[in-house]
């Protein structure tokens, strides 16, 4: 058994020991000292020249005087002069004049507090330093709320340094997020390459939001615009010209809005078998007998199509360059496309009116004349003949109405035929030259009509007629 205690170093009283009293005091004299250690000073090197009993000082390395050779210690002041104690690690200690406290370790004494619950450094789990004076090692850390909400802030000295939170793998950073170097808020990013760059930036005096995927800004968005630097793709876009799901984007080209490719399948047998839009030529080697000219398949068109059943369509195309309009009809059950049938344009307008099993396919207005008169035809089968005509020296010796009538003196040729029998006024051309007025005809038929004349008198008369033929050319 040793003499002394092992962590104070407090003498014992030995068995039969004279004087227990002088052992015993010394113990207490140190406990005394020690306990509820007070420094007046830290790294002293001077001994005081007054100083009062139970003064402690915490020695430097090379004291001087009476403290020489006691580098490290505490010296305690006594009445005949001084004790040193030789402090051990963990101690703590506080400064007289100041609410501050000590721990002794290896680098000597250092503050823990200063006394208004401000540590100068921790560790959780992890050694602190003088960059990172908070410093922990754990799975996760929990900030809760103390009855309401909860704020974590990070505070800069200027706008020109930085607030941010560093996120790294393997001690190297790859993302940060905070107010670095100014006061917009940015997120940022390191590759493999360890170049950073800026991914997003928001800021509060333009008021806008910038993404920039590759460090090149490409998406700005303010109050009053939004504007895109790269394409839009994705399902929330077409995925063809002709796609025509609910609620999507729709690309340059669908439906024809602003389209200039009449090649490939779309005009691979050149009559646009595409749904309702407006189409942009290009010139394209389509099949130039399906339009209605040769400058037409260069020519923006509107294009309608009606679905009636699934081998059932219409389509109507106005095709601006020639303002021409034509109708391309698909009947049921048919596989291919029909023929393109020009309704109406500057070209059609007047010209040559035909049709094709009942249904008009040329122009809307054709105008004619010949040896036997004029005539006009209309789209919709309207005809109108009109021509002048003589009679010389007919017999008019039939009594009718009061006086006498002339029998059928043969056929007044229409110029153009009619499809059917024809409603023909006649009337007197020319009152000094006839000695005889129009009775109107006997008998229409699709090429002629035979006129008959009438007179108070029976005798043998001139007549100068003239007459209007209506009825359908088909």
């Amino acid at each position: 058994m040793t003499d002394q205690t092992p962590r104070l170093s407090l003498p014992y009283i030995a068995p039969a020991q004279a004087q227990k009293h002088v052992t015993h005091n010394e113990a207490i004299r140190q406990l005394d000292q020690i306990v509820q250690l007070v420094l007046v000073a830290v790294e002293a090197l001077d001994p005081p020249a007054l100083a009062e009993q139970g003064d402690v000082y915490a020695l430097g390395d090379a004291p001087t005087g009476a403290w020489d050779g006691q580098g490290g210690a505490l010296a305690i002041r006594e009445v005949d002069g001084w004790a040193f104690v030789t402090p051990a690690p963990g101690w703590l200690a506080s400064l007289r004049d100041s609410p501050q406290v000590l721990r002794f370790g290896d680098a000597g004494w250092a503050p823990v507090s200063n006394g208004d619950g401000m540590l100068e450094g921790l560790g959780i789990g992890a050694a602190w330093d003088s960059v990172n004076r908070l410093s922990v090692a754990s799975d996760a850390a929990l900030f809760s709320h103390a009855g309401a909400g909860h704020q974590l802030k990070l505070n800069k000295a200027a706008d020109t340094d930085t607030a941010s939170l560093l996120f790294q793998s393997n001690w190297t950073g790859h993302a940060e997020i905070g107010l670095a170097g100014e006061t917009a808020l940015s997120f940022k990013a390191s590759g493999a390459d360890a170049v950073w760059y800026q991914a997003m930036r928001i800021d509060p005096d333009a008021k806008d939001i910038t993404l920039s995927p590759a460090g090149t800004p490409r998406i700005t968005l303010d109050d009053t615009a939004l504007n895109v630097d790269v394409p839009i793709n994705g399902t929330a876009v077409q995925s063809t010209p002709m796609d025509d799901r609910n609620d999507v984007m729709l690309h340059t080209g669908a439906f024809g809005l602003g389209a200039t490719d009449q090649s490939s399948t779309r005009f691979s047998d050149g009559k646009l078998d595409l749904p309702s839009g407006f189409y942009s030529g290009s010139g394209a080697s389509a099949d130039v007998s399906t339009f209605p000219d040769s400058g037409a398949r260069y020519a923006p068109f509107l294009n309608l199509t009606r679905r009636n059943s699934p081998n059932d369509y219409r389509q109507i195309r106005l095709f601006f360059s020639a303002l021409r309009m034509t109708v391309m009809n698909r009947p049921k059950l048919a596989e291919d496309w029909g023929d393109l049938h020009h309704l109406v344009s500057l070209q059609n307008l007047v010209g040559d009116v035909t049709q094709t099993n009942g249904a008009p396919t040329g122009a809307v207005i054709e105008r004619g004349a010949n040896a036997d008169g004029s005539y006009v035809r209309f789209a919709d089968g309207t005809q109108i003949c009109w021509a002048d005509f003589t009679l010389t020296g007919a017999d008019v010796d039939t009594a009718f109405a009061g006086g006498f009538r002339s029998g059928d003196e043969g056929d007044v040729v229409f110029p153009a035929a009619f499809s059917e029998d024809p409603i023909v006024q006649c009337v007197c051309a020319n009152a000094l030259t006839s000695d005889a007025l129009s009775m109107g005809y006997n008998g229409a038929t699709g090429l002629s009509f035979k006129p008959r004349i009438w007179r108070a008198t029976a005798g043998v008369a001139d007549f100068a007629g003239a007459y209007v033929a209506t009825g359908r050319w088909f």
